[in-house]
């Protein structure tokens, strides 16, 4: 990799709260050039800790394609907090490297006020049918971790009818139908409900993730504890560092002047095609 050492990734890998305001403190262009030149997989890690104004105007210059997979290696309530800063023409561009499905539910995601469960539920929550077996439901859990928190929710005709706990499905009976292990005492949130108003609710003591319905009782998606706490702060700040961590974000800033500076080398005219090298050293892995 020409444009960052292997000690300087090493570091974004192992330390992205402590790179997140050393890059905060650089010209947005030069930040965004250091981005373009790693793997998306340490870039996005880096980006969720950085102050989010600045992460957004990081986006906005990143090229289109290398925004939206960097988003896309983002839990989705991290994508969709910083997609909600970025000026709308960009927004579009980068939403067009999308799949179809993943940019509507961020177009979703910020068509509702910034205050509402709406704006900061995530759309990729899976629901089963309340005839689905407990086999299919465990199998899809298991494939899609990622995508699955404690439960799941059951629908019963396209109306929420009952969620499930990933420990009830390890238990059970795999042959048993979803509507014999539901809980049906869950209380789903109105997707326009403002979020100071269902902080209370008393399912919180018990899932990490309530369901969110439409008005016609169609479930919409989830909104995590997580979810719930970002959207009620006002603030949102990078985590402070231990000693150890400013003495390291030091040394990371001085590999990361010779970065940018290297980067500035290599565009100027005569010295080769800073695309090509980008998106070489670049390619996500």
């Amino acid at each position: 990799m020409h444009s960052a050492s292997h000690l300087t990734l090493a570091f974004l890998e192992r330390r992205p709260e402590s790179a997140a305001p050393v890059l905060a403190e650089l010209e947005p262009s030069d930040a965004a050039a250091f981005l373009e030149s790693v793997p998306g997989r340490l870039a996005a890690p880096v980006l969720v800790q950085m102050v989010p104004w600045s992460a957004a105007r990081c986006l906005e210059l990143l090229s289109p394609g290398r925004a939206a997979r960097t988003l896309q290696r983002m839990a989705y309530l991290d994508a969709a907090s910083l997609l909600r800063l970025v000026e709308e023409e960009r927004f579009e561009a980068i939403l067009g490297q999308m799949t179809d499905d993943l940019a509507r539910s961020f177009r979703n995601s910020l068509r509702y006020p910034k205050g509402t469960v709406g704006a900061w539920m995530d759309y990729t929550v899976p629901t089963f049918a309340v005839d689905a077996p407990a086999a299919d439901a465990l199998k899809y859990a298991r494939q899609h971790h990622n995508r699955v928190d404690s439960h799941i929710f059951v629908e019963d005709a396209g109306a929420f009818a009952g969620a499930v706990g990933i420990a009830d499905l390890l238990r059970c009976d795999r042959k048993a139908s979803l509507a014999e292990i539901m809980d049906r005492t869950v209380q789903p949130l109105s997707n326009r409900a403002m979020l100071a108003t269902v902080a209370a609710m008393p399912d919180w003591d018990r899932l990490s993730m309530l369901p969110v319905v439409g008005r016609r009782q169609n479930v919409l998606g989830g909104l995590t504890r997580s979810g719930l706490r970002k959207g009620l702060s006002e603030d949102q700040i990078v985590r402070p560092t231990d000693s150890s961590g400013a003495m390291l974000s030091h040394v990371f800033g001085s590999l990361l002047v010779s970065a940018v500076g290297l980067l500035q080398v290599m565009t100027e005219p005569g010295t080769g095609d800073p695309d090509a090298s980008a998106g070489k050293s670049g390619d996500d892995r």
